[in-house]
């Protein structure tokens, strides 16, 4: 009996202390191998891949740390610590092979020529020393190749990213370890499909990125011209029309130079049908800037000025002849767009310059807009502010004190005074 009661006192001190250490002992402490995670979207299908990231550290790691089983294989976790794991939000295929969502274990077996990767159905257990075989969800062969920049600390990354397919690496000292991952397009042409009767299909823009997404993947065509379509109809731009317009050139199986030449074409049908703004006309003059159609864009861009002239069309203009190299054109248009826009685009416009590295330009632009404003001290300050932030000290003050004698904001007034401070004038006391 008292055998009895000295166990039981003992096992009552044990799981008393074992409860202490639960409640104030070091639950989680660094480890030598830290934690990472890599996540990848391929389509819709998020891949995530959680791991340890052992160092190498001066040893030896093939035939090392990670002995090449030949013959008698047994898996190696991958990483260091727990399983290394990778979760697949949606069914995927590894190297052709089909694998469906899920959270699995990941596991490699490796030799002097081909690798085996095990994708397992058990993700909780501690590295590869309890892995069972019978858990196996997929095994695949992967041929490593060599890197020249060597990986000190063990890492995963994705490669080679495609719309629809992406290689998964293992790089480790010299050693790359690839593996192909894919998805069904149809899969995701399904899901992007079902996210239209949502309230993606309430915007034109749920509709406009439903056609787009047709086009990049070339799949879908005619459902895409539908989309398309229907995101015009909604919402006449510029985006939506280039769309339908790349859509209806591939469904006509025109080849590049064709297509090049129908686009302006198809585009121009759908502005005139749905009585586009100025907004989609100046941003498809831009578009066929850049494609040196310079006699289309400046048509367009004159037919965005008969709808509504404003500096922002204006300005696309002085852009259309910049590109042209035509500098007399250019300036005069920069005098037009100056002469109709407000003190606010003006002000945005000219310190886009200075913000972009070109506070030469900004100089131009602030002097044609004081000769708009000559009684506006908001705008000589901005001319001012430009002087001083390219050392142009006497014509910064100048017009500095220009600027402080006309009517001013709190905000430009205070500039004004700041930067008059900084080149050196005293301006209360000199006044």
């Amino acid at each position: 009996m008292k055998r009895t009661y000295t166990f039981l006192f003992a096992l009552s001190m044990f799981l008393m202390c074992n409860h202490l250490y639960a409640q104030f002992g070091v639950r989680d402490v660094p480890m030598a191998s830290q934690k990472a995670a890599v996540m990848q979207r391929i389509g819709l299908t998020d891949i995530t891949i959680t791991y340890h990231r052992p160092a190498i550290k001066g040893r030896k790691v093939w035939q090392g740390m990670v002995p090449y089983n030949q013959g008698k294989p047994f898996p190696w976790r991958a990483g260091a610590n727990q399983n290394t794991t990778i979760q697949f939000s949606q069914d995927v295929f590894i190297e052709g092979q089909p694998l469906k969502a899920g959270t699995y274990g990941l596991h490699m077996i490796p030799s002097k020529g081909e690798w085996t990767v095990i994708f397992s159905n058990n993700s909780t257990s501690w590295g590869s020393f309890t892995y069972k075989k019978s858990e196996d969800a997929l095994r695949v062969k992967v041929t490593p190749v060599s890197i020249d920049e060597p990986r000190e600390f063990l890492t995963y990354n994705f490669r080679d990213i495609q719309s629809n397919a992406a290689i998964c690496v293992l790089e480790w000292e010299k050693k790359r370890i690839p593996i192909k991952m894919s998805i069904d397009l149809q899969n995701t042409l399904k899901q992007v499909e079902t996210q239209l009767s949502t309230q993606a299909g309430w915007r034109w823009v749920g509709w406009f990125e439903a056609a787009r997404f047709s086009l990049q993947n070339n799949i879908a065509i005619q459902k895409g011209i539908y989309w398309a379509s229907r995101s015009v109809y909604m919402n006449v731009n510029f985006s939506n029309a280039l769309v339908r317009a790349q859509l209806m050139a591939k469904a006509r199986k025109l080849n590049e130079a064709e297509t090049k030449k129908q686009i302006p074409g198809l585009i121009e049908g759908v502005f005139e049908r749905y009585a586009a703004g100025w907004k989609p006309w100046n941003a498809a003059a831009q578009y066929m800037a850049q494609q040196k159609d310079y006699k289309q864009a400046l048509a367009w861009n004159q037919k965005s000025i008969d709808l509504q002239p404003n500096f922002y069309n204006h300005w696309a203009r002085v852009g259309i002849y910049t590109q042209m190299g035509d500098k007399v054109a250019a300036n005069k248009a920069r005098k037009k767009a100056i002469k109709v826009g407000t003190k606010a685009q003006i002000n945005q416009q000219g310190f886009g310059f200075v913000w972009s590295g070109r506070p030469q330009k900004a100089i131009e632009f602030f002097e044609i807009a004081a000769e708009k404003y000559p009684k506006d001290g908001d705008v000589r300050d901005n001319l001012g502010d430009v002087y001083a932030r390219t050392g142009q000290k006497d014509k910064a003050i100048a017009t500095l004190k220009k600027a402080l004698t006309l009517k001013q904001s709190p905000a430009s007034r205070k500039n004004s005074l700041q930067w008059l401070k900084k080149l050196g004038v005293d301006y209360k006391t000199e006044k």
